[in-house]
């Protein structure tokens, strides 16, 4: 059974980690979205690759 010490350390540990992926991910989601608003207004076309699907 863990004791409070070691759930506290755990929860601290996993905070920094949440945020980072959540920053990164929120960041990297504008990106593309401006992006893609970018070539669409500039009239800039896409390169699309067939995909193995």
């Amino acid at each position: 059974m863990l004791t409070l010490c070691h759930q506290e350390s755990l929860v601290i540990l996993c905070c920094p980690v949440f945020a980072f992926f959540a920053l990164a991910t929120s960041f990297l989601g504008i990106a593309l979205a401006l992006f893609d608003f970018l070539s669409d207004g500039l009239e800039i076309f896409k390169k699309v690759k067939k995909r193995f699907i």
